[in-house]
Formats: C-alpha cells, sequence, structure tokens
C-alpha cells in the first residue's frame, strides 16, 4: 500500500551521498563542527553495541534454528515451475495528501490490477480498476485526510473484487494455478476499522479470490509491529529467547538481524507460519466475517535479498501445508534486485501517485477553474497563500 507521510512520523533515510554532503556543508559552521564531533563521540558506542547485539543474534538465530523457528527453505524445483506458469495477480491502491481549495479538498486516488499468465507472458491491466479524484467539502484537515484514507482503502476492495469476476481468472480456473498477490498485509490497514462495513467488504472479496481456486497472499514490504516477538512470547518453550529478542525491538530491527547471521547455512531463509494474535480487536471482526485464521511467514526471495512478511489466511491443520505453497509462489516470481514479487511489483508501479503527478493535477484544476476574466485576480489570492 502507498501511504504518504501525514504528520511528523519516523521515516527511512534513502541517504542520497552527495546531496546529503552538501546540505551539511550549508549549515552554520560552528553547529555543524559541534554536531560532527558529537557523532564521531557516539559512533564508537554505536560500534560496540553493534558488535554486541550481532554476536547476541548470532547466538539467538541459531537457537531458533535448533527449535525449528527458523529455516533454510527446501526448495523444490518442479513446485517453483508450476507456479511460474500459473496466472499470477498483482493489486494495489495509492493516494496522495488532499488539497484544498476554499473549504473543498481534492485528492487523486488510483487502484492497478496487473494480470501475468505465466512468468512470460506479457502483462494485461485492467484499465477499469477504480480510479478517482476524490472531492469533499466542509471537513476538518484530519477528517479529510482520514477519508482520502478510506476512500483509497475502498478502491482496494472493489479492485479486489474485479479480480475474481476477470475473464482471466474465470478462464484459468481449474487449468492452471491462480495467486492473487496483494500489495500490504491480509489485515490493511493494520490497527484501524476504517468505515462501517469495511472489513466485511474486504473480507467477502479476499474469500471470493479464495472460494474461485486462488491462492491469496499479502506481500508486507514494510516490516511492522511486534508480530514475531509476541509469537515467541507466546510459546512456553520459548521464554527465554523471548527475552533475548526483546533487546532488538520491532520485527523491522529483529528479523534482519537474525537472518543476516544465518545466510552462511543457506541464501534462502524463511520462518514457520506465525499465527497473527494482534491486534485482537481486527482479528475477532475478521474471524466474525469468515477468515478463521491469519499467518505470517518471514523469507528471503532471492539469496540475501529484501526480508519480504508474507500473510495468508487458513484451518490451523492446513497452515504448514499452504505455507510452502505460498513460499514456493513468492520465490517463483521473486526476481534478482527486485523487493518485492513482479505481479505486486508491477501494480505498485501502476497506481503509485507521486507528489509531482498530484501537484500537476491539482494545479491544472485550479488553473482551468480560473480561466475566467477575473481568474488572475482569484488566482493571486491563491498565489500568495491567503
Amino acid at each position: 500500500m502507498v501511504i504518504m507521510p501525514e504528520n511528523e512520523i519516523i521515516e527511512e533515510f534513502e541517504f542520497h551521498e552527495d546531496w546529503a554532503k552538501e546540505q551539511f556543508k550549508n549549515m552554520e559552521s560552528d553547529i555543524a563542527l559541534t554536531l560532527l564531533q558529537s557523532t564521531i563521540a557516539k559512533s564508537n558506542n554505536l560500534r560496540t553495541f553493534l558488535i554486541d547485539r550481532w554476536k547476541v543474534a548470532d547466538e539467538l538465530a541459531k537457537a531458533l534454528i535448533d527449535k525449528g523457528i527458523i529455516k533454510v527453505a527446501d526448495v523444490n524445483q518442479n513446485i517453483i515451475e508450476l507456479y511460474k506458469n500459473a496466472l499470477a495477480i498483482g493489486v494495489d491502491s495509492s493516494r496522495q495528501l488532499p488539497y484544498r481549495i476554499l473549504n473543498t479538498y481534492y485528492c487523486p486516488i488510483t487502484s492497478a490490477i496487473a494480470f501475468f499468465n505465466g512468468i512470460n507472458s506479457k502483462m494485461v491491466i485492467d484499465s477499469e480498476a477504480p480510479c478517482k479524484l476524490f472531492e469533499e467539502t466542509n471537513l476538518a484537515p484530519e477528517e479529510a485526510i482520514r477519508r482520502v484514507r478510506e476512500e483509497m482503502y475502498r478502491c482496494e476492495v472493489s479492485a479486489i473484487t474485479r479480480v475474481c469476476s476477470s475473464t482471466l481468472f474465470k478462464d484459468a480456473v481449474g487449468k492452471k494455478e491462480i495467486l492473487v498477490m496483494i500489495d500490504g498485509p491480509i489485515i490493511d490497514p493494520p490497527n484501524e476499522k476504517l468505515y462501517d462495513g469495511y472489513i466485511q467488504e474486504r473480507v467477502n472479496a479476499l474469500l471470493a479470490c479464495k472460494e474461485g481456486g486462488a491462492l491469496v497472499i499479502g506481500c508486507v514490504k514494510s516490516l511492522e509491529g511486534y508480530h514475531f516477538l509476541n509469537f515467541l512470547k507466546s510459546q512456553k518453550d520459548l521464554q527465554e529467547l523471548a527475552v533475548v529478542a526483546e533487546g532488538f525491538g520491532q520485527d523491522p530491527q529483529l528479523i534482519p538481524f537474525l537472518f543476516s547471521t544465518l545466510y552462511s547455512k543457506g541464501p534462502m531463509l524463511e520462518t514457520i507460519p506465525i499465527k497473527r494474535i494482534e491486534p485482537k480487536e481486527l482479528i475477532k471482526e475478521y474471524k466474525k466475517f469468515g477468515i478463521e485464521e491469519i499467518y505470517r511467514i518471514y523469507l528471503t526471495i532471492y539469496g540475501r535479498g529484501t526480508i519480504l512478511g508474507v500473510e495468508y489466511f487458513a484451518q490451523e491443520k492446513e497452515a504448514a501445508e499452504m505455507g510452502t505453497k505460498i513460499c514456493s509462489a513468492i520465490r517463483a516470481w521473486g526476481m534478482p534486485g527486485m523487493k518485492i514479487p513482479l505481479p505486486v511489483l508491477a501494480a505498485h508501479r501502476r497506481c503509485n501517485i507521486k507528489r509531482g503527478s498530484a501537484e500537476y493535477l491539482y494545479r491544472e484544476l485550479v488553473t482551468r477553474a480560473l480561466s475566467c476574466e477575473e481568474g488572475a485576480n482569484i488566482f493571486g489570492v491563491f498565489s500568495k497563500g491567503v
């Protein structure tokens, strides 16, 4: 899911070196020198801390290997080939921050559905996937942002629903494997209900795909939360390891550290299926409408590539077998240098609304609206920020 920052949040830095150096040089010299000296001093402490963490992670990872929680994947090339010939479908949605003109908010919202009938096929796009310019009046700024997010998720549900009613999907039923890969987790957004009826709509869309014969996979490229740590805490025989794991923080720090120490054992790593137990209220809602259990597996797609989280729903007795299929399907559609499987990447690129694109649309909106005799005067009001 493509979500732009709304308030002050912690983001990952991209480290554009030349640009960063230039920005640093433009700081006041005495401030820059003080900060640099402090940074150098603190780097020594950080080096010691990270070396210690690496040693602890190495011991913890080996213990989890011994317990069977993390394993080197047993990649079956026959199954990989089977899924390479599948109908693979990527689904994603996107939006930008809304733009206000007087008391009305506007915002571009898109979704995308990308079909691949085998990995060597030409991509087919659903040109009628939901796409609109949001327009709402008399909203507070925070309410406008909330409504835009809701509308994006509404578009995504509509896109998922369209998948199983498509001709390509129907033609593939009973003839080949079908993979529906969604950009994001099964429970999305992961910590709120959104509008009344949203969860039921999403569950119905997901179940329709599964009942049509598809493997439904949520692809979580941005790890979040404490799912793995909570799993360790929930197992009586893993309590001591859970205490050690707490020292690494959330999954985005814990999982990469663990996997990095294990690459010498094999390039393809994965955890066992981990049942999602948080957030309890949302899981209860999903269960109410028909999705009994949701599982997550952390895995590497290509050697030492990016770690991906995959989610799926299954009954407990079939969770392990389905997890093996899910991992094989993901690896069949992964390629060197790609962080996510091809169908998800294709859908993401098609619907991704970048800030510049949104600004162009907003400028077109204002310019065309003010193509009248009084337009220049009114535009002057906007350009002065009034």
